[in-house]
């Protein structure tokens, strides 16, 4: 009846201490395991793990050695800056065009700029992942007579996979063009550099 009663009084115990423990978001347990110290000794060790939230620390034996697991947000970034270091972004424009510097500032590492395309084969259009196509002065090498537009809608028919976009810095263009609703967005060359960066998220295709 002893034994019973201290059995039983052991249970109670353990299921109060994990009822705290759940009660303040964090489990800890430790179990027997082999580490191998500095010094090439491999001997019994014990390991605790401790897990609170998104990430889970783990002490292993004398060592004070900690690894701690990525949290959400640090995963978020690795897979940002991921995207930002894959991603080939070409902008075919004859003018000067500011926001090329502001995406390289912002982390973009492959812009690039042309005049304009005499081929569709052009190795940066090969290349590139999303393409941003002014509507004005662009489109004329390979004889588009509504030039940037239709050279916008060559691309997206050849390269259906990446992202086009077309923006322009004036109103005055004809409603009718069928190959303005071809391509993935247009924009006014006026917009605000975080919505070119939107639309390099949402039609740019980054590596795995």
């Amino acid at each position: 009846m002893d034994f019973i009663n201290s059995t039983l009084g052991i249970i109670v115990s353990i299921l109060t201490l994990a009822s705290l423990c759940g009660g303040s978001g964090y489990m800890v347990y430790k179990r027997m395991t082999k580490v191998k110290h500095n010094n090439g000794n491999v001997q019994d060790g014990t390991r605790n793990n401790i897990i609170s939230g998104d990430r889970n620390v783990t002490i292993v034996g004398d060592n004070n050695v900690v690894q701690a697991a990525p949290s959400g947000r640090e995963k978020q970034s690795a897979n940002e800056n991921k995207q930002k270091n894959a991603t080939q972004i070409l902008f075919i424009d004859d003018e000067d065009f500011s926001v090329l510097k502001m995406l390289k500032k912002a982390g973009w590492k492959n812009v690039k700029k042309k005049q304009d395309v005499c081929d569709l084969d052009d190795i940066d259009v090969r290349n590139a992942n999303i393409i941003f196509v002014d509507i004005k002065g662009v489109g004329l090498s390979l004889g588009f007579k509504n030039q940037g537009a239709g050279l916008a809608a060559a691309i997206k028919q050849r390269y259906p996979d990446k992202g086009v976009v077309i923006y322009s810095g004036t109103h005055e263009h004809d409603i009718f063009d069928l190959d303005l609703d071809k391509v993935d967005a247009k924009l006014p060359k006026n917009a605000e550099p975080v919505q070119f960066m939107y639309l390099i998220e949402q039609y740019g295709r980054k590596e795995d």
